[in-house]
């Protein structure tokens, strides 16, 4: 989904610039969802600090990433908690 909404030339590639753009246009998305996430609303951007703050599950991790197009099962997005 992610090639294509970004390659904006239709080479079927998606090169770096192209993704930058998709990340600029969609970096709004990214911070809402971001907010929605930051349960204890302390704002931090570090991944582990608030993965362990927020206490997210697998569940709110697959949401999230739905609702920007992304979709994942819960055993991926458990493994995204692991690391």
């Amino acid at each position: 989904e992610i090639l294509l909404a970004g390659d904006t030339n239709h080479d079927g590639q998606l090169d770096l610039a192209e993704f930058i753009e998709y990340l600029r246009q969609h970096e709004k998305k990214l911070k809402l969802m971001f907010k929605r996430l930051d349960q204890n609303n302390d704002g931090t951007e570090n991944l582990d600090c608030f993965l362990s703050n927020c206490q997210i599950d697998a569940y709110e991790i697959q949401n999230t990433l739905s609702t920007l197009g992304i979709t994942i099962t819960l055993k991926q997005a458990e493994r995204i908690l692991l690391r």
